[in-house]
């Protein structure tokens, strides 16, 4: 009977302990892996592509071309993929030509683009993405970031471009990560996990000031000129606020 009541304290023991441990990584995973604190994320967009008919533009998923005229450089293909078995295809024969965007409604103290690339070779321009609003028709711009000749550049406040620390290598997936502070309207860049360093006339940073100050309302993806053909898969756009 003294064994019995034994294990029964036992069990009720690794009982509690196992709902603390739940408790614990429910906790964990609110945590912002860049930012202090904890916060509730909000999914804006989760795209992976796999719904859309090889050779069509998703337009049906909300994604819109920059310049319908070159719709034939936008499209789902099955030939290339990081997740599952397809990928948003991108090529620009002129500056923003293969561009689309997707609009969403979001707020909070934190927007967080992420999503993966890939490029056939290096190019004076391959690709890019933005975080953006839109005035009267016209896109401006809240993030820029062009690739171009396997390096990232972003766009700060004044107009001027920084060079990244990092280099991206062709035929090869590579995770993208952009993270805009809405408090202090700031934002950090990550490649492949690595928080990237920008330089500018010999001063470098891992966070730049916004090129302005509003809230996106859209994500673009780009296929920049000179033939840039770049393939964009698992998109994911979320927004968090801080909870504690």
């Amino acid at each position: 009977m003294k064994s019995l009541e034994k294990f029964a304290r036992v069990l009720k023991l690794a009982s509690v302990c196992f709902v603390a441990m739940l408790i614990f990584s429910s906790c964990e995973e609110d945590k912002n892996d860049t930012n202090n604190g904890v916060y509730k994320k909000t999914t804006l967009i989760n795209e992976g592509f796999e719904s859309y008919a090889a050779g069509t533009f998703p337009s049906n998923g909300g994604w819109i071309i920059y310049n319908s005229s070159h719709l034939s450089e936008a499209m789902i293909v099955d030939n290339v993929s990081k997740s599952g078995t397809k990928s948003l295809f991108l090529k620009g024969t002129l500056a923003y030509t293969g561009c689309c965007y997707k609009l969403f409604n979001g707020t909070g103290d934190f927007i967080t683009a992420e999503f993966d690339f890939y490029t056939d070779e290096v190019r004076a321009a391959d690709g890019g993405m933005f975080l953006s609003i839109m005035n009267n028709g016209i896109i401006e711009n809240v993030v820029h970031i062009p690739f171009m000749n396997g390096i990232l550049w972003a766009q700060d406040e004044v107009g001027e471009y920084w060079k990244s620390s990092k280099v991206y290598e062709s035929k090869e997936w590579h995770h993208f990560k952009a993270v805009l502070n809405n408090k202090t309207h700031t934002y950090k860049v990550y490649v492949d996990g690595e928080l990237l360093s920008f330089t500018y006339n010999s001063v470098a940073k891992s966070e730049l000031p916004a090129v302005c100050s509003e809230i996106p309302e859209m994500i673009g993806l780009m296929g920049q000129g000179n033939y840039g053909n770049v393939n964009y898969d698992d998109i994911l756009v979320y927004s968090e606020i801080n909870v504690k």
